[in-house]
């Protein structure tokens, strides 16, 4: 039997009546869904949506009402039924959340209703955008989470393995991260059931941490790997790739003992992959600034080249992004084949996937052709003023590596970007864009070298002394003169440097004085090993950024 929140004793018999009503109205509905689908009549799943399921158990409840009267009735099961039906008109929402709120607050609030409210919510969030948005906001505006955790902290230690994950899964699909006590005693729920988890929970574990970019517990790791270790052949397709993006995301180093095995485990499924997640693997890596073992990205670009051409715009992108961007250079072949698929796709790129490709090219070098890199200027023109200074210093590294001489109007587009965010750039950036532009003897317009002359003049106090020299080098790259000002300001901390540099950065601050034709003060003594150097002496090479 049970006691109602009126303090009532309803009866075995009465409790089993209302589950039979429950029971007789579920089976009536998938009747109605069955019908539908072998006759694929709609009407009969209007059927099914205008037929309560509880109808039999409202007469009942009306029944026992009668018996102990209003006030005192207040059964919890058809309270939280109520709450599974999720109100698409927006004008019963405030009823719904109000509902949801005071039930909270039952007295017979017991571990099966923390688990179904919390489904209902979730439901509720996945309905609809609007319906999320509204969710949202009550979740912000009341305590309705603050109490539900309360209640569902004292049940943690009874949930089966899925109810525990259904918990997490919850807060990762809300994008809300639970407080610490509530983690802890989570995690003293998670010990008690993890090792009989399947491979495929074993995965969306680890998905949810990295989706509400909560890094799990090392004690945790150690059990997720033992009961991983013994799940080996149940991990679902694709589940190793879950595991090292989510562990990427997570900033996450894989253990020593963890990677020989991911690495035989997906050798193995390469056959078998799609073309997303070839990319989504690289991308993972790449994420947590990490480079597999050599053999194995052997056998990814063995298998990935073959997957380009499936790939969409994006996945292209993270591919060779990815590549690149953990110091990994990529086989002719694999850029070949790259290229090959992407040609074609240039304009599907996204202005932060072409602010990286451009980059990219310039590590990867073979295989680039001049009309991949003209369609990508075509692309890159318009979103320019989107790319961040790091990424338009990169352009022009890149196009110095490959040799590329750009258009004029993509060019000027460069520069007109360049000049505003100039104070953005590093030190070294302003460097390597002049050494580029004489190596590709491009001519910057006035505005960009009055800004670079400018920023130069406020870099000196806080540059090496090889950055000293190379932004006075700059000068005659740009073939200007600087200022008595910036001559004196110049040699001031040039001064300070020169005591502490080694030789070699004696012979470049040396050659900055004598290729601009500068008179050292007395102070300043480097005539004897300038002496030494000619005008033809070559320049120092572009250094990468």
């Amino acid at each position: 039997g049970r006691i109602t929140a009126g303090g009532v004793w309803i009866s075995p018999d009465e409790v089993m009546l209302q589950k039979n009503a429950v029971m007789k109205a579920e089976r009536k509905r998938a009747e109605l869904r069955k019908l539908a689908k072998e006759t694929g009549d709609i009407s009969y799943l209007e059927q099914e949506e205008a037929l309560e399921t509880d109808v039999e158990a409202e007469r009942i409840e009306e029944f026992l009402k009668g018996k102990y009267g209003d006030e005192q009735f207040n059964y919890l099961p058809a309270r939280i039924r109520t709450l599974e039906k999720i109100p698409a008109d927006e004008s019963r929402w405030k009823q719904w959340f109000d509902e949801a709120l005071d039930v909270i607050d039952h007295e017979e609030f017991y571990d099966d209703a923390v688990k179904k409210v919390w489904m209902c919510i979730r439901e509720f969030n996945a309905a609809s955008l609007a319906h999320s948005r509204a969710l949202h906001n009550f979740l912000n505006m009341t305590p309705f989470l603050l109490r539900w955790k309360t209640k569902a902290k004292e049940y943690l230690h009874w949930y089966r393995e899925d109810e525990t994950l259904l918990l997490l899964a919850g807060f990762a699909e809300l994008n809300r991260v639970p407080d610490k006590d509530f983690m802890e005693k989570w995690y003293g729920a998670i010990r008690i059931v993890i090792h009989r988890f399947p491979g495929k929970n074993l995965v969306e574990l680890m998905t949810h941490f990295a989706t509400l970019n909560l890094r799990p517990a090392v004690e945790f790791i150690y059990l997720w790997y033992a009961s991983y270790k013994k799940n080996l052949d149940f991990i679902p397709r694709g589940g190793q790739v879950e595991i090292i993006y989510a562990l990427g995301k997570l900033k996450f180093l894989p253990s020593k003992e963890f990677l020989p095995i991911w690495y035989i485990e997906t050798e193995r499924e390469f056959p078998r992959w799609n073309a997303s997640m070839f990319a989504r693997a690289m991308e993972g890596f790449s994420i947590m600034n990490f480079s597999p073992s050599s053999d194995w990205v052997q056998q990814w670009m063995a298998y990935a080249c073959s997957q380009f051409s499936a790939m969409q715009a994006s996945e292209l992108a993270a591919c060779l992004n990815s590549f690149c961007g953990i110091g990994l250079e990529p086989e002719p072949w694999l850029m070949i084949s790259w290229v090959e698929a992407a040609s074609t796709r240039v304009a599907e790129f996204s202005g932060s996937e072409l602010s990286r490709l451009i980059y990219s090219f310039g590590v990867a070098k073979y295989g680039v052709t001049e009309s991949l890199l003209r369609d990508w200027c075509e692309a890159a023109e318009m979103v320019l003023p989107s790319f961040s200074s790091h990424a338009v210093a990169n352009i022009i590294f890149s196009f110095g590596e490959l040799e590329f001489v750009p258009s004029s109007a993509f060019l000027t587009r460069w520069m007109a970007n360049a000049t505003i965010k100039m104070p953005n750039f590093t030190t070294d950036e302003m460097i390597t864009m002049l050494q580029v532009f004489e190596a590709l003897s491009i001519a910057p317009d006035f505005e960009f070298r009055d800004s670079w002359c400018f920023t130069a003049e406020s870099r000196l106090e806080k540059s090496t002394p090889q950055q000293l020299a190379e932004l006075l080098i700059g000068f005659r790259r740009l073939s200007l003169t600087p200022s008595d000002d910036l001559v004196a300001s110049w040699f001031s901390e040039a001064s300070n440097r020169v005591l502490t540099a080694d030789d070699s950065e004696k012979a470049l601050l040396a050659k900055a004085i004598h290729l601009l034709d500068l008179q050292e003060p007395e102070s300043f003594q480097l005539a004897s090993i300038a002496s030494k150097i000619t005008d033809h002496d070559a320049l120092p090479p572009a250094t990468s950024i």
